[in-house]
């Protein structure tokens, strides 16, 4: 019987092994870029042990329109929140974002933001094309929780302000009701906020399904005059408009922004969170970033 039980044992011991090593092996795909793994080389990569501050500004970074980096911020005209630099903080190896309902400077609610604006030589990461990719685990989503909009996005360049020009979003997943509810992950490329000019593309969750319930791997393929957006290692949307592929460099913003578009008639694009129990919560487990081995296009 002894003998027995410990054959069991062992046996299960394996399993578990071999279960976790699937696991380990399924992310790695899920998270690499496509194609050989030897066509690309790894240029950027935080696992979020510690929160790097050669790599991460908290709070907004903007460009003035001429290339020259302006002091950071800690509000954004299209939200109902203050981003305080407490609200971002490192817990079990996860960046994580908690937004609150409490009053601070003027507003009603409270986020977090982080971005890797190359502010000089030794302060921040910037690049013109790759494989951008993050594990995030989204704040939930569902009509008990409006008001959130988990992203992981970037801007240009080229931006004057928040103006949108040349912004590549890798994955946004708003909480107002007309755009998924929490359900959907949108991509988008712009050239202005006003939408003139975008490619967007989306995808919904089978079965009522909200992105909030696991992590999941969001990315962008970046190359010249091409753009594809991927969940989970698969394509959902790309575009091969020229006009719209930005090709001067950008930076990374990780944010889950309170009441955005919120100005907007139809109650906006994250949605109206009064009625949202607070706090809510956004993870990201890691961000990488790939080229392609004979691409040389990075400032950091």
């Amino acid at each position: 019987l002894k003998l027995a039980a410990l054959k069991e044992g062992i046996l299960l011991v394996l399993l578990s092994f071999r279960m976790m090593i699937v696991l380990v092996v399924s992310h790695l795909v899920l998270a690499s870029p496509p194609g050989p793994l030897s066509e690309w080389h790894l240029v950027f990569e935080d696992s979020f042990e510690t929160l790097n501050t050669t790599k991460w500004t908290k709070g907004w970074s903007w460009y003035d329109g001429n290339g020259n980096p302006q002091p950071r911020v800690h509000t954004k005209a299209s939200d109902s929140c203050y981003f305080a630099d407490e609200n971002v903080y490192i817990k079990d190896g996860n960046l994580v974002i908690v937004n609150k309902r409490e009053q601070s400077h003027g507003f009603n609610y409270t986020s977090g933001v982080v971005n890797t604006m190359a502010y000089n030589s030794t302060q921040g990461f910037q690049a013109v094309y790759g494989y951008f990719e993050a594990r995030i685990k989204a704040s939930p989503g569902g009509r008990d929780n409006l008001g959130m909009c988990p992203a992981f996005w970037m801007p240009n360049f080229k931006n004057d302000g928040d103006d949108g020009n040349c912004e590549i979003d890798v994955m946004e997943i708003p909480g107002g009701l007309p755009f998924g509810n929490g359900h959907t992950v949108y991509g988008t490329v712009h050239t202005k906020k006003d939408m003139n000019g975008h490619s967007a593309g989306n995808l919904t969750l089978p079965d009522g399904q909200y992105f909030s319930a696991d992590y999941h791997d969001y990315a962008v393929l970046w190359e010249p005059g091409h753009l594809q957006w991927y969940f989970d290692g698969k394509i959902y949307h790309e575009t091969r408009n020229v006009s719209l592929v930005p090709s001067t460099p950008a930076y990374m913003v990780l944010d889950n922004e309170v009441g955005l578009g919120h100005l907007q008639p139809h109650g906006g694009w994250a949605g109206d969170p009064s009625n949202t129990p607070f706090p809510q919560y956004m993870y990201v487990d890691h961000v990488r970033v790939w080229q392609r081995s004979q691409n040389n296009d990075v400032q950091a």
